[in-house]
C-alpha cells in the first residue's frame, strides 16, 4: 500500500510545479501590463478630464456626457465602452482609436474611464 502514497507525492509536486508557472506567467503580465491611467491622461483626459466629469474646455463645447453621475456605469457597460474607444461614436468627436491602441491599450484605458464612472 506504500506506493500509493508516493505516487500522491510524485502528482502534489507536479502540481506544484504547474501553480508555479501559472504565478510567473501573471508576473510577466502584469510586467507588461499597460499604464491605463497614462494612456487616458494622453488620449482622453483633455475632453474627458482628468475624473471624467468632461469639466474641460473641449468637454464642455462638445457636450460631452459626465460618466461621475449616478447611473452612468449602469447605462455604459464595459463592451460598449470598449466599443467606442474603439470605433469611436458616432455623431461626436469621438475619433477612434483602433489604430492607434492595440487592442491591449483599449481594454484597459476603457476599464480605467469606466471606473471613473458613478
Amino acid at each position: 500500500g506504500d506506493e500509493k502514497k508516493d505516487d500522491k507525492k510524485a502528482d502534489a509536486k507536479k502540481a506544484d510545479k504547474k501553480a508555479d508557472k501559472k504565478d510567473d506567467a501573471k508576473k510577466d503580465e502584469s510586467a507588461s501590463k499597460v499604464d491605463a491611467k497614462d494612456i487616458y491622461s494622453k488620449k482622453c483626459k483633455s475632453c474627458h478630464g482628468a475624473t471624467g466629469k468632461a469639466d474641460t474646455k473641449l468637454g464642455e463645447k462638445n457636450k460631452i456626457e459626465d460618466w461621475t453621475v449616478a447611473g452612468w456605469k449602469s447605462k455604459w457597460s464595459a463592451a460598449k465602452v470598449e466599443d467606442i474607444v474603439t470605433n469611436g461614436k458616432s455623431g461626436t468627436k469621438m475619433k477612434p482609436f483602433k489604430d492607434k491602441l492595440t487592442a491591449e491599450e483599449i481594454k484597459a484605458v476603457s476599464k480605467y474611464a469606466r471606473s471613473l464612472g458613478k
